[in-house]
């Protein structure tokens, strides 16, 4: 883990925004004071929804975390979950179950084949003796002991594997509870971890394939939700509720969230962007952020009436402060592609009278200039 971490502290991959990074330590710091300077939190670019804690103090976060939490609180909730492993040593529990569970079926994979071994060299002596008849017998012995020593081992696998995801299940029970207390005892609702397993219940329905319960490293997010639910309601009687802090977190996220949906975006099916985006809704980011990235997954998508929905999208979006620039070339691209050439050459000259060193300025101006498809 120390020589992941010096990678990953050396590499250009981390986000490395002063003003971020001290936000989310000081949110840090909120939930879990006794943990505070043990840990070092790196943000990571990802599309998953998801945070890490390794057992030497080194805590990842996500920027597919990020975009899709509500509330500071929220924030909350995810690093108390993970500052609990760390508290509970819960990594190194697994490593030390999981290694002596291998050590198990290493063992007995070694004691089978040794039986095989043994079996296939009497046949063999036996068929060098001229005892043929004998030989048969030992060979099918051999068979017999490697066929039912396959079925063992993948027996004990199943079992080694399940028991080990239980384990964890356990841990991540732990952790949950430790984690809702963490954030109630720092002043946040403490129903904060519920609301994302609500929303994360939601997300679920857009994945392809789900996996059995049995076979899962968490518990479910509808075992998760109820979980925290009644926790919560606990932790609530007879205490003023805390303030979730939403209006903080979305303007600490709010100059990442553009660049962070794009990535987040690349690669996903259309209903998985669908919930994405109907998620950024939800927690209210910024209208035309939203209105723009709708309209983006409406033209990769291209299916009729996609084009006329992605054209009224981006004409609602450049219309509101805080447009991002870039809808400007894309409205134009629309136009293109609707036949509009006179209203894209104006949406393409506004792009450029905005950010003038884009990247894709000297393609843009190509159309301009007529070598393009104007």
């Amino acid at each position: 883990m120390d020589r992941d971490e010096y990678r990953l502290r050396t590499s250009s991959e981390v986000i490395r925004d002063p003003t971020l990074q001290a936000y989310l330590q000081d949110v840090l710091c909120r939930v879990a004071p006794a943990y505070c300077e043990d840990i070092r939190l790196y943000v990571l670019p990802s599309r998953d929804f998801n945070a890490a804690m390794a057992p030497n103090g080194m805590m990842l976060v996500f920027t597919g975390l990020l975009i899709r939490l509500a509330s500071e609180a929220e924030l909350a909730a995810v690093l108390g979950h993970e500052v609990a492993h760390y508290q509970k040593r819960h990594s190194l529990q697994r490593f030390r179950d999981l290694r002596s569970k291998t050590n198990v079926l290493q063992a007995t994979g070694a004691i089978l084949s040794a039986g095989v071994g043994v079996a296939a060299a009497s046949a063999n002596a036996a068929a060098s003796a001229g005892r043929y008849g004998q030989a048969i017998d030992r060979y099918q012995n051999a068979r017999m002991i490697a066929n039912v020593g396959s079925s063992l081992l993948r027996t004990l696998e199943l079992y080694t594997i399940l028991s080990v995801l239980e384990y964890s299940r356990e841990q991540e029970a732990e952790s949950d509870h430790l984690g809702i207390r963490s954030i109630s005892e720092a002043g946040y609702p403490p129903d904060a971890a519920a609301k994302i397993w609500m929303y994360m219940m939601q997300e679920n329905k857009h994945r392809k394939r789900t996996t059995p319960t049995y076979l899962r490293t968490h518990p479910t997010s509808e075992q998760r939700q109820k979980e925290a639910t009644l926790l919560a309601k606990t932790l609530d009687r007879g205490q003023p509720m805390g303030q979730d802090g939403k209006q903080k977190y979305m303007r600490q996220i709010a100059p990442f969230r553009n660049d962070w949906l794009h990535r987040a975006r690349q690669h996903m099916s259309f209903d998985q962007e669908r919930a994405l985006i109907e998620r950024q809704r939800d927690i209210n980011a910024h209208p035309a952020l939203v209105a723009f990235h709708e309209a983006q997954m409406y033209r990769r998508r291209s299916d009729p009436g996609d084009m006329d929905r992605a054209l009224s999208l981006l004409q609602l979006a450049v219309k509101r402060d805080g447009c991002p620039v870039e809808a400007w070339r894309e409205l134009g691209m629309v136009l293109l592609d609707v036949e509009q050439s006179a209203e894209a050459r104006s949406a393409f000259e506004r792009y450029l009278e905005l950010a003038p060193e884009a990247v894709d300025a000297p393609l843009v101006l190509s159309y301009l200039d007529g070598e393009g498809t104007l």
